[in-house]
């Protein structure tokens, strides 16, 4: 093999191996396709939520600023609702609602589910039997029977739909957390990290902890996305987000009655929880692969 075949070879190699951090996370996500659609799509959704104030041209909340149920066109881009709201200018704040919501519940949820899970895998015994029969007790219950019973304690609002989804939610980690410790704390490194006399600590954090980040961060990105379709399904049944908040699932139960009179009040908040939830699935199914890794030897 020559000289200048091997530097050919070895070249990419070498530069493949060069790349770190966010390098490497752009590069995996610019060949992953399904990754780059979802991030692409997300980036999208986070700019309109971002830059609301600037794209909407009328304050989501003012009443009567054109006629009532007017059709989508003129100075109205998607029309008004029965208040005469500019439909636009809620469903661009509405992005908003949904990603505080999603951002709040897989916030929560890793915060109390990962360390739970990780503690009682890895010390096993009586305290893992226990959490487990709790997080077990959980699943025997559908979640929208937890946000009714927490709404009437709570009262309707959006901190009844993060509350409840943080119910729901964590349980999933702690078992997704606790499996993954269960297969990773027999291993010899472990093992090896036990002979040389590092802490049950140490090794928890240092270890065990990272190698769980990969499955943990598909079931994340799943989360977000069911959280938005909650969201909308329980402000839709009139538990959630407090009116005039813009949310789109407020917005599709303010407008079910106008279904055949202006359906355009259903069909844009609709394609928006669609779309959003969409490039969450996308971006999960691209980390997948992306973490997977086999997928690095292709």
């Amino acid at each position: 093999m020559s000289d200048a075949t091997a530097s050919t070879m070895i070249g990419p190699l070498a530069r493949s191996r060069s790349r770190s951090g966010l390098a490497q996370v752009l590069y995996d996500l610019w060949r992953n396709k399904k990754a780059l659609v979802g991030s692409i799509m997300l980036l999208s959704v986070v700019l309109v939520a971002v830059f609301a104030p600037l794209l909407a041209q009328y304050d989501p909340n003012t009443l009567s600023t054109g006629p009532l149920l007017a059709k989508p066109g003129g100075a109205h881009l998607l029309g008004t609702d029965n208040f005469g709201r500019d439909s636009f200018s809620r469903l661009v704040f509405g992005a908003r609602i949904s990603l505080l919501t999603a951002g709040a519940v897989i916030a929560c949820s890793l915060a109390i589910g990962v360390p739970v899970g990780l503690f009682t895998g890895y010390l096993g015994g009586i305290v893992d039997y226990l959490v487990m029969r709790i997080v077990e007790m959980f699943f025997a219950f559908p979640w929208v029977m937890i946000a009714l019973a927490l709404a009437a304690i709570m009262g309707p609002g959006l901190q009844t739909v993060l509350v409840s989804l943080v119910v729901v939610y964590t349980p999933i980690l702690v078992r997704l957390t606790r499996s993954t410790v269960l297969s990773l704390r027999e291993l010899e490194y472990v093992q090896a990290a036990h002979c040389i006399g590092q802490t049950d600590l140490l090794i928890m954090f240092r270890h065990i902890l990272p190698n769980t980040l990969s499955p943990l961060i598909i079931q994340s990105t799943s989360i977000m996305g069911f959280s938005i379709l909650a969201e909308a399904a329980i402000s839709y049944l009139g538990l959630g987000t407090r009116p005039p908040t813009p949310s789109w699932g407020l917005t599709l139960s303010e407008s079910s009655s106008y279904l055949w009179m202006a359906p355009h009040l259903v069909i844009f908040p609709g394609l928006a929880i669609a779309y959003v939830v969409t490039s969450f699935n996308f971006l999960g199914d691209g980390l997948r692969d992306i973490l997977d890794p086999r997928y690095r030897r292709r």
